[in-house]
Parts: structure tokens; C-alpha cells; sequence
């Protein structure tokens, strides 16, 4: 099974967050991804933030061990009809967020995010939130 880790995910990680973290730590590093999407998300954060080198290494150590998936045409396709499905449905979710669950679909892919509000409006999508204790 493929998950791919929504920047809420990876923040939270980074930020050491005790239920994210331990589930990223028993997770098999080769099932893990995220969307270049994703990592724009990052990268435009961090570099808006103005953070620290040592914050800017370790989101390139991160960006480096997991594996950042190319959004293509099938991502592509899946996303626009997203789009368009959940405006006429009244639920839209944003600009930057069809296309993270897009893509995670066009993989069949789970989505690992803290954002469960928007992602389980998407048909289709599997959804987990790493930060909640399900044990």
C-alpha cells in the first residue's frame, strides 16, 4: 500500500508530534510518497517563513528520503474532474487541495493528512489522519 504524506503530515513530523511521528517511524519507508504538489507546498512555506538553516536542511534530508512522485497527465485528468465535481456539489476544497487528492488517486494511494475536513469530501479517497491516537 502506497500513502502519501500531505504537508500537515510531514509538518507535523518534522515538528516531532508524537502520533505522527511514531506512525511515520512503523511505517516501511518504501510505501512512503508525497506529490511534488506537496513539496511545493513545503518549499514555498518554508522559503515565505524565512526559517532557519537548520529547518531548510532537514525539510532537504526529509524532501530527500521520501520519494516525491511527478504530477503528470493522469494526475492531471483526475484532478480536473475533481475539481469540477466537487464545485458543482457545492464542496469545494480549495485551490492547491484537488490536486493533492487528484493525484493521491490517481495512484491509489492513501492520503495521510491532518486536514480530514476537506480530503473527506473527495469521493474515492482513502484518508487517514496520523496525528489522532487509533490504538
Amino acid at each position: 500500500m502506497k500513502y502519501h504524506l500531505d504537508a500537515s503530515t510531514i509538518i507535523d513530523i518534522m515538528r516531532f508530534q508524537r502520533e505522527s511521528l511514531l506512525n511515520f517511524e512503523l511505517a516501511n519507508i518504501q510505501d512512503l510518497a508525497m506529490s511534488s504538489i506537496v513539496a511545493h507546498e513545503l518549499w514555498a512555506g518554508a522559503n515565505s517563513q524565512n526559517i532557519g538553516p537548520r529547518s531548510l536542511a532537514n525539510l532537504r534530508l526529509f524532501t530527500s528520503m521520501i520519494e516525491v512522485i511527478p504530477f503528470d497527465k493522469q494526475a492531471s485528468e483526475q484532478s480536473g474532474k475533481l475539481v469540477v465535481q466537487l464545485t458543482r456539489e457545492g464542496m469545494g476544497i480549495g485551490n492547491i487541495d484537488p490536486l493533492i487528492a487528484g493525484h493521491a488517486l490517481s495512484q491509489g494511494a492513501v492520503l495521510v493528512t491532518r486536514n480530514i475536513k476537506h480530503f473527506s469530501r473527495v469521493p474515492d479517497l482513502d484518508v487517514l489522519d496520523w496525528s489522532k491516537h487509533e490504538g
